[in-house]
């Protein structure tokens, strides 16, 4: 699962890849849940070129 997490200073997109065993996807949304949370998204843009 790709997670976004930022912008750099260039405005280039940051993020993570995460992966688990095979059959625990729910952990990984689990994940995603807590990241959200902890940074939320809602609103963010990506700087107009």
């Amino acid at each position: 699962m790709s997670l976004p997490l930022g912008m750099s200073a260039d405005g280039l997109p940051i993020g993570i890849m995460t992966t688990g065993r095979y059959g625990e996807e729910g952990l990984l949304f689990r994940l995603a849940e807590q990241v959200e949370r902890a940074a939320p998204r809602i609103g963010r843009r990506p700087k107009a070129g």
